[in-house]
């Protein structure tokens, strides 16, 4: 395996690709599991062989771009009734390949943004306080995500105040330590007021359990452990 296919990022895409054996059998059609600069992963139900040379025709999609590529069948995951498996590209136009890197950045900032946008119900006393100090409030928090928080108080603020804020989820247990700016205020019959909080600065593994908490409880599936960079699996 040429080690420079580890540098690749793959993300999880769904696109159309037309396949042609380049043993001269007819062509068939497959969509991506997965995609990066160096490979992919492809289902069908048409058969492969491990070590088959094709020739793929794989339209991206956010932007639209076509992509002529020779590949070859590196691993053969499953069969019956539906194929999957992995190719990796060969001889693929440095252009081309440049322009697939910056497609599958740009999707994995998507992802990581629409995961972070997932918002699970949270209902748990937080404190809060003006950045850099002052007497600290109690708030209710309504709901959290990965970029923020909905709370609700009878403190008043405005609209593009800096507040740290701080609480407790039960469960799954995680504490949760932020400096959130103010992007919309509504007061409520009883005189209360309803804050949306976006995140500014809040740890990296606190935002991964707020994140992966929400997407459990929204039935969604938690993201990889890790930045994946490897040949497609």
């Amino acid at each position: 395996m040429p080690s420079d296919r580890r540098k690749f990022l793959r993300v999880s895409a769904h696109f159309p690709v037309e396949v042609q054996p380049k043993s001269g059998g007819a062509p068939f059609e497959a969509r991506t599991v997965n995609v990066s600069a160096g490979g992919a992963k492809l289902v069908s139900e048409e058969p492969v062989a491990l070590h088959e040379e094709l020739r793929l025709e794989i339209r991206f999609e956010g932007p639209t771009f076509l992509v002529f590529v020779d590949a070859v069948v590196v691993r053969v995951e499953k069969s019956h009734p539906r194929w999957i498996y992995a190719v990796n590209f060969h001889g693929l136009d440095r252009y081309i390949e440049q322009r697939i890197v910056r497609w599958v950045f740009a999707e994995d900032r998507r992802a990581a943004e629409r995961r972070a946008a997932v918002r699970v119900p949270v209902y748990v006393l937080a404190w809060c306080r003006a950045e850099g100090g002052g007497p600290r409030f109690r708030a209710g928090t309504i709901d959290i995500a990965g970029d923020g928080a909905r709370i609700i108080t009878p403190t008043a603020c405005e609209v593009g105040d800096r507040i740290e804020i701080e609480f407790d989820v039960d469960q799954p247990a995680y504490h949760v330590e932020a400096l959130a700016e103010i992007m919309w205020k509504e007061q409520a019959s009883d005189g209360r007021f309803t804050y949306g909080m976006r995140f500014e600065k809040v740890d990296r593994a606190t935002q991964r359990q707020i994140v992966e908490h929400a997407l459990r409880a929204t039935g969604s599936r938690p993201p990889p452990s890790g930045g994946a960079r490897d040949t497609p699996n």
